[in-house]
């Protein structure tokens, strides 16, 4: 007994072309399915690249701000240390100035003898004095100029991770947009059929 027997001929047509249609649909929307799935698999590695460019792109963009930060820094550095340099020379000449009127006066007043051992007393007190402040003023310089690089640095490493947050809020909201559209844009085409 086939299923001719159970039901009539006309109705058995009928319900097998009802199923050739419903599998003929079924075949439609897998294949619109898989072009879809293609389509956003291929949309997906579209929007990865464009972030992956964009943090690329970023980094460059540090990269160059850094370049540019450290020739702005150069010259300010070499001016400080030129101003440095001349204000420690200026009071060095003042202080061997002063040491020498000093030993002018002292020699005079003394004898010829004792001014001797004055003069070479001096010139090795002065020497020494001098050694020790500009190694007091070239420290001080080097602080100076180390706390003024580590802020310039620290200001340029926060634009930096600023600017990285912020590109990639932008690929983020890129990429949910692109699935939302997608999705969207899938359940039209199966909404319309």
């Amino acid at each position: 007994m086939g299923a001719k027997d159970i039901m009539p001929e006309k109705e058995f047509n009928d319900a097998v072309k009802q199923a050739k249609h419903q599998l003929k649909v079924v075949s439609e929307l897998k294949e619109k399915l898989e072009v879809l799935s293609e389509h956003v698999e291929s949309r997906k590695q579209a929007l990865e690249e464009e972030i992956e460019e964009n943090l690329h792109q970023a980094l460059r963009d540090a990269r160059d701000s850094l370049e540019l930060i450290r020739e702005n820094i150069d010259p300010k550095l070499e001016k400080i240390v030129r101003e440095k340099l001349e204000e420690i020379d200026r009071k060095v000449a003042n202080w061997k100035n002063e040491f020498r009127a000093i030993v002018r006066e002292e020699m005079e007043s003394r004898s010829e003898e004792f001014c001797r051992n004055v003069r070479s007393g001096l010139e090795d007190s002065v020497a020494k004095k001098t050694g020790e402040l500009q190694g007091v003023f070239q420290k001080t310089l080097k602080d100076d100029i180390e706390a003024g690089m580590q802020s310039a640095l620290r200001e340029f490493k926060e634009g930096v991770e600023k600017r990285e947050l912020e590109n990639r809020r932008w690929s983020l909201v890129s990429l949910g947009l692109s699935l939302v559209l997608a999705l969207v844009l899938g359940f039209w085409i199966f909404a319309g059929r």
